[in-house]
C-alpha cells in the first residue's frame, strides 16, 4: 500500500513537473494543486469593508499568516478564516522593510503551512494563484505563467484582481513563489512604442519572500504612519481638485478625511485641512473680486456723467486694492500647500524603507502639482 502510494505521488509529481515545464496548467492540474494548498489559505475581511487573502507559511522556525501590508490598512484587527470556516488568531505585526508585505505569528497547531520554494524561477514556468478574487468570500483558482523575474518580484499573467491581494503565487509543486500584490497599466495607452505589445496592457506583479528584513511595529506606531500616508493621498487629491478643477470655486470644501481618526502622533488632518481651507477661501474670494472688477470696468465704459465716472473709478480702485491684498494672502497660503507637508514628512521616522518611499512619492506628486507652473 505504501509503495503504491509512493508510486502514485511520483506519477502525479512527474505530470505536474511536465506541465510546469510546458508553461501550461490544465484544470485537472490546478484542481490537484488547490487540494494541496487549500488548508493553508485564509480569507480576510477588514473593519472598513475590505476583503483580501492570506496564507500560512513557515519562516524562521515559526508559522506566520502572510498578506500585503496595504490589506492591514483596511482596519485592524481584521477577521481571518480558513476555508473550512475556522477562525484564526494572530499576534503582533511584522513588516517587510522594502516591500508591501506583513506577517503575523500564529500559534494554531492545526494550521498547515505552505512550503516556500528555494528554486530559481524560470520565465514561462507555470504558476497558480489561489485567493479571494473580488472579495467574494470564496477561494478561486487562476492559472498562468511567469512573464518576468526580478530580485524581489515576479511578473505573471494569471488574471488576479482586487481581493487577490495577499494570495499565494505557487509553482506546480504547491510551493510559494510570491504574493499577488499589485497591477500596473501604461500611463499613455496610445504610446506608439508600447502599442500592440503586452506592455500596453495591465501588468500583474507578485512580491517575493526571499531576503526580507522584517521590522516589528506595535499597532499604534504602525497606524500613526499608515494613516498619515492615507491623509497625504487624500490631501493630494484635494489639492488637485482645488488647483485644476472648478470643484472648490464656490467657497465650499467637502474633505474626505475621517474626523473620528484625528488622533495620533503623526496625523496631519487638522493642519492640512487648515491649509486647504485658507487657500480655497482666498481662491474663491479672489475670483469673486476679479469678477467684480471686470463688472466695474464695464460699467465705467457706460458711465454718462463726470461725477458718475469719478465714483466708478474710485470704486474700481478700491476693488483692485482689495484684490491685490487678497492676491498677496493667496500667495502666502498657496506656498504652504507644499511647504508644510514637506516639513512634517521630513520630521517623521518612517521605520521602513517601503513607508519612506511612499512618503517621497506623495511629496513628489504634490511638488509637481504646485511647482509645475506659476499659478
Amino acid at each position: 500500500m505504501i509503495s503504491f502510494a509512493r508510486a502514485w505521488f511520483s506519477i502525479i509529481g512527474g505530470l505536474l513537473l511536465a506541465v510546469a515545464r510546458a508553461g501550461v496548467a490544465d484544470d485537472a492540474a490546478l484542481n490537484a494543486l488547490f487540494t494541496k494548498v487549500r488548508p493553508s489559505l485564509v480569507v480576510i475581511t477588514t473593519q472598513r469593508g475590505g476583503a483580501a487573502t492570506g496564507f500560512i507559511t513557515a519562516m524562521d522556525g515559526k508559522q506566520y499568516l502572510v498578506t500585503n501590508e496595504h490589506v492591514v490598512r483596511g482596519g485592524y484587527p481584521f477577521n481571518a478564516k480558513f476555508l473550512n470556516g475556522r477562525g484564526l488568531s494572530y499576534e503582533i505585526m511584522e513588516f517587510a522593510d522594502d516591500r508591501d508585505l506583513v506577517r503575523l505569528a500564529v500559534s494554531d497547531a492545526a494550521a498547515s503551512p505552505i512550503a516556500m520554494s528555494a528554486a530559481e524561477v524560470s520565465i514561462g514556468e507555470a504558476i497558480a494563484v489561489f485567493g479571494n478574487s473580488e472579495g467574494g468570500g470564496v477561494a478561486t483558482s487562476l492559472g498562468g505563467k511567469v512573464l518576468g523575474v526580478g530580485p524581489d518580484r515576479l511578473e505573471v499573467d494569471a488574471a488576479f484582481i482586487g481581493g487577490n491581494s495577499g494570495s499565494p503565487v505557487v509553482d506546480m509543486q504547491g510551493r510559494v513563489l510570491g504574493i499577488a500584490s499589485y497591477i500596473t497599466r501604461a500611463a499613455d495607452p496610445n504610446d506608439w512604442v508600447k502599442k500592440n505589445t503586452r506592455f500596453a496592457n495591465p501588468r500583474r506583479f507578485a512580491l517575493c519572500l526571499n531576503d526580507v528584513k522584517w521590522i516589528t511595529m506595535a499597532n499604534e506606531e504602525y497606524f500613526a504612519r499608515a494613516n498619515t500616508l492615507a491623509d497625504m493621498e487624500t490631501y493630494c487629491v484635494d489639492v488637485y481638485d482645488l488647483l485644476y478643477t472648478d470643484k472648490y470655486a464656490i467657497n465650499k470644501i467637502d474633505f474626505r478625511y475621517d474626523a473620528a481618526q484625528n488622533k495620533g502622533k503623526y496625523r496631519l488632518h487638522v493642519g492640512l485641512c487648515k491649509i486647504l481651507s485658507d487657500v480655497a477661501d482666498l481662491y474663491s474670494g479672489f475670483a469673486w473680486e476679479r469678477a467684480k472688477s471686470r463688472y466695474l470696468d464695464d460699467q465705467l465704459v457706460k458711465a454718462h456723467s463726470m461725477q458718475e465716472h469719478k465714483e466708478m473709478q474710485t470704486q474700481n480702485f478700491m476693488t483692485e486694492s482689495a484684490a491685490r491684498a487678497r492676491r498677496d494672502k493667496f500667495k502666502k497660503a498657496y506656498d504652504q500647500i507644499y511647504a508644510q507637508p514637506s516639513k512634517a514628512f521630513g520630521a517623521i521616522d518612517w521605520k521602513t524603507t517601503n513607508f519612506k518611499h511612499e512618503a517621497t512619492f506623495w511629496l513628489t506628486v504634490l511638488n509637481y502639482m504646485t511647482h509645475e507652473d506659476t499659478k
